[in-house]
């Protein structure tokens, strides 16, 4: 079982480490919907079904905070959250070659648009057929010899996001050889990790945050640790 980073009656989150499926696939591999779930069943002592249902999704080489629901009530009220970008999330991703004239700890606003074919993602004009609007916010936390680190606000929520924009901007993340990096890795997983999640508790509405350490990989490459930083404050 990965490392629980929070977990309380109504919700868990886990850190999903990099090269792990999020949720089963056609495969047969295990997920990490699969080893929440046996550790809960494992937990309660029961026999039949438990309540584990994915609130977010990581890609396979991701890695970083995945927020799962033991209860409907929970899921749905979250999942509402969700949708209406009351949750807010920050990654870190490791990039080479450094974005260029963008002062450290400068917020830089990233709008665009993207078109999905087959299962890749594109830079596209608004008014392309399937265009959809895509946003995040960025800045530089460390830059070190021909890499960066960067830390990414998602604002909105489109399957390779964070990879296709960074991407266009000159900058693709390590290890990530399907948008343009030209350092991969054996194991096929790159640098890019949700790293901070802040919320509200679907039952008590205290705000909880939720921060997972960055992984080797990309601890070792960088000068600065972002970790236990409220990256809600401006």
């Amino acid at each position: 079982m990965p490392e629980i980073l929070y977990e309380d009656e109504y919700i868990i989150a886990v850190n999903k480490p990099a090269g792990m499926l999020a949720q089963r696939d056609s495969t047969g591999r295990v997920s990490l919907q699969e080893a929440v779930t046996d550790y809960l069943k494992e937990k309660c002592g029961e026999d039949g079904d438990v309540y584990c249902v994915a609130l977010n999704r990581l890609d396979r080489p991701v890695s970083g905070i995945m927020l799962f629901a033991k209860t409907p009530v929970a899921a749905g009220r979250l999942s509402e959250d969700i949708k209406e970008r009351r949750i807010r999330k920050f990654y870190c991703a490791l990039v080479s070659p450094p974005p260029g004239k963008t002062a450290d700890n400068q917020w830089i606003n990233l709008n665009q648009y993207i078109v999905r074919k087959r299962d890749r993602g594109y830079i596209a004009y608004e008014n392309a057929p399937g265009a959809e609007a895509v946003s995040l916010r960025y800045r530089i936390m460390d830059t070190s010899g021909f890499s960066a680190l960067i830390l990414v606000e998602l604002i909105t929520g489109k399957r390779h996001q964070i990879r296709v924009q960074l991407s266009s901007l000159g900058t693709p993340i390590i290890g990530d050889k399907f948008y343009g990096s030209k350092e991969i890795f054996e194991d096929g997983n790159i640098s890019l990790h949700a790293h901070y999640l802040s919320f509200r508790h679907p039952m008590t509405h205290q705000q909880i945050t939720v921060t997972a350490p960055l992984p080797l990989h990309m601890k070792e490459k960088v000068l600065v640790s972002p970790e236990f930083t409220d990256y809600t404050g401006e």
